[in-house]
């Protein structure tokens, strides 16, 4: 029975690194929001972190920003999001390979060649006031509590799509 269990747990567990992945920012606050950095992990290893600084800028009140293939099991690096004004796709991204090595690459190669073991890390946003990173630790945390907004960072599993949701609301 402990074997079965086991097994069933490594199986659900690889099945998240390699599922589908989206990232949703939202931005409710009334404040105009700008995305200067997004960084992903590795699923499991120190290396390779890849990152793009694409100064994506959320209206306030509603506005929102999405990187989403829909038929891949990698991170959307290529992804853009149509219905976005202007409609963003980031087509540099910087890979991260050892504490010394970093390269820059496209869009497609960065999914391509890192895409399936990539997992959002952070974004840093700034709302004119203030600026911080929101997402995971160690680099980045949640809440992020800035003087006029509040960054909120969560994750859920809907069918087979892991979404990596954030969401900027007024203090």
């Amino acid at each position: 029975m402990k074997t079965y269990f086991f097994t069933l747990l490594i199986i659900t567990l690889s099945l998240g690194a390699f599922a589908q992945k989206k990232l949703l920012i939202y931005n409710f606050s009334s404040y105009n929001v700008n995305v200067g950095l997004i960084q992903t992990k590795h699923t499991t290893n120190a290396y390779p972190n890849v990152n793009a600084s694409p100064s994506i800028l959320i209206p306030a009140l509603g506005g929102s920003f999405e990187l989403y293939t829909g038929h891949t099991t990698r991170f959307p690096f290529n992804a853009p999001d149509p219905l976005a004004l202007p409609p963003y796709l980031i087509p540099t991204w910087g890979v991260q390979t050892a504490a010394t090595t970093y390269i820059t690459m496209s869009a497609n190669l960065a999914a391509l060649g890192y895409g399936p073991d990539q997992v959002f890390h952070f974004i840093k946003y700034d709302d004119g006031s203030g600026s911080g990173n929101l997402g995971t630790s160690p680099m980045g945390t949640s809440p992020v509590v800035l003087t006029d907004t509040t960054g909120y960072y969560d994750e859920f599993l809907t069918g087979g799509v892991i979404e990596y949701t954030l969401v900027i609301v007024d203090n």
